[in-house]
């Protein structure tokens, strides 16, 4: 199978966060006022530092449980770490000074207050960038270029069409399916399948910091848009990353009718996003907003990534149909095209509207493969004296993520041997089910005498003992079935010392006289 392989650096142009379902844990930072900078140590290694004292204080507020408590755990790992910094192996991420008064604010909250506890904490949420677990950098996921590259490429085929109008469920995958020419049952047939994209590492240690991210209109109005602000770590303008992107031609015999080209990506790549910067641009300019150019030569090409990129950039013109709501009690609109933007801000409530900038803008740029292995290498070396220099807490993640797949195996093992149990037990009360439907009533009653297993659990009626109800049968029995009630009666009651009972007992007395005349034993 032939392939072309693209050598390509990605520069962030604006703010870019790309989610990896995580956050800052208030256990494991604190943000320095003063030097403006969250610093985020392991919460294992803090602990491993603090007397028996500070750890029992630190223990004590934990078993609280409550919002509140969270204020105290914040305000402990604050007044503590300060002590501690200096051994510890923190790293530092530069903050909005909003957010630093934000913190300290957070922290003087009246505990007695739960509401606005409550409240408050639940926007108190510092959602981290994807960032390499083992060493802490932040990097561009292969995915996210990938998906760019997909939206881009749909949109150039598309070519701004609205037809045919897919509605309903699954409208997405069936204009993907036709624009495509393919089918989502069957992914061998995707093009994009023979689309390689690595993730792309940085070049020098990239620049991160944290801040808002705040909705507004598009138009200017008196009202602002009802979103709440978000905090955000971002990659800064500037942070350049390197990966390859690499295109596979099909083999012979492929189901894929359509391919993608290296030429097709580079080509959609420009004309949709560059499309698309111009328009954002212009929107952005109206209400105030001065958006930075993307710097493009013959050899790149924009592209947008990340979290706020904006509902135009990640759907197919002509077939946009984006949600707007309306407010309580009123149904959405749907529109063909977004009446908010996210934008990156230093506060949480922007006075002066022309300092936001736009999330997500980057340059794809083409390079020569020495360029590409130069950089690669600088990426290779950097890392390593990384991995010097942390080899220790490298090993011991490693340890620790060892010891978490153990326990979820033993726990994966544990759930597979319940539900194995539960199965058998299902499977055996299945059986025993189909073997009391199958006894004919005179064997079902035979059963309820001799007190089997099967007749405890299904015997028919409310009643705790059934024999009662069986005992007048013996009566109106034909003279076989009779004798059998008969015989098991006399075996139930001499292994309940009811059979050698006294005339005194008369009940029991004149049911055995009876069972003993109908066996020949009077």
């Amino acid at each position: 199978m032939y392939s072309q392989t693209l050598f390509v650096q990605f520069t962030v142009a604006a703010p870019l966060h790309i989610g990896c379902a995580d956050v800052y844990e208030p256990t494991s930072f604190i943000i320095n006022r003063e030097e403006k900078e969250l610093v985020h140590f392991d919460t294992g290694r803090f602990l491993s530092l603090l007397n028996s004292d500070a750890l029992a204080k630190f223990s004590a507020i934990c078993r609280k449980g409550t919002p509140a408590s969270l204020i105290e755990l914040m305000r402990f790992m604050r007044n503590k770490a300060k002590d501690i910094l200096i051994s510890m192996d923190g790293k530092r991420v530069p903050v909005v000074k909003a957010l630093a008064d934000h913190y300290a604010q957070t922290l003087s909250l009246p505990l007695h207050d739960k509401k606005k506890v409550n409240q408050e904490l639940n926007r108190f949420q510092i959602m981290r960038t994807a960032f390499d677990p083992l060493s802490g950098e932040v990097y561009i996921p292969g995915s996210a270029v990938k998906g760019a590259i997909r939206t881009a490429v749909l949109n150039l085929r598309n070519n701004g069409r609205n037809l045919p109008n897919f509605k309903g469920k699954n409208a997405d995958r069936r204009l993907q399916e036709h624009i495509l020419e393919f089918d989502f049952r069957h992914m061998e047939s995707d093009p994009f399948r023979l689309i390689k994209v690595s993730d792309f590492f940085p070049v020098d240690e990239a620049r991160r910091r944290i801040l808002y991210a705040v909705d507004r209109k598009k138009k200017l109005s008196k009202f602002e848009a009802r979103a709440p602000y978000q905090i955000v770590e971002v990659v800064e303008t500037g942070a350049r990353f390197i990966g390859t992107i690499t295109v596979f031609t099909p083999p012979a015999l492929s189901p894929i009718k359509r391919p993608v080209t290296s030429e097709e990506i580079t080509a959609a790549l420009q004309g949709f996003y560059g499309k698309e910067k111009q328009r954002e641009d212009m929107e952005l300019e109206k209400i105030g907003v001065r958006p930075a150019p993307l710097k493009i030569n013959s050899r790149s090409f924009p592209v947008r990534v990340g979290r706020h990129s904006g509902a135009e950039c990640v759907t197919i013109e002509g077939h946009r149909e984006i949600k707007i709501m309306q407010g309580k009690g009123s149904k959405p609109r749907f529109l063909n095209h977004a009446t908010t933007v996210w934008l990156a801000s230093g506060n949480r409530k922007p006075a002066a509207i022309g300092d936001l900038r736009p999330f997500g803008w980057a340059i794809l740029e083409k390079l020569d493969l020495d360029a590409w292995s130069d950089l690669s290498a600088q990426i290779k070396e950097r890392r390593h004296h990384f991995q010097e220099q942390r080899g220790i807490k490298i090993a011991a993640w490693e340890e620790e993520q060892s010891a978490k797949k153990a326990q979820r195996e033993k726990e994966l093992r544990e759930k597979e041997e319940k539900e194995a149990e539960l199965a058998a037990q299902q499977q055996q009360e299945k059986r025993l089910r189909a073997l009391w439907d199958a006894m004919s009533e005179e064997e079902q009653d035979l059963a309820c005498i001799r007190q089997d297993g099967v007749a405890l659990k299904y015997a028919a009626g409310d009643a705790k003992d059934p024999i009662p109800n069986i005992w007048p049968k013996i009566e109106t029995a034909p003279p076989e079935h009779q004798k059998a009630l008969a015989q098991a009666f006399k075996e139930r009651w001499q292994a309940e010392n009811k059979w050698n009972v006294k005339p005194k007992k008369k009940k029991q007395w004149k049911k055995v006289q009876r069972v003993k005349a109908i066996l020949g034993e009077g």
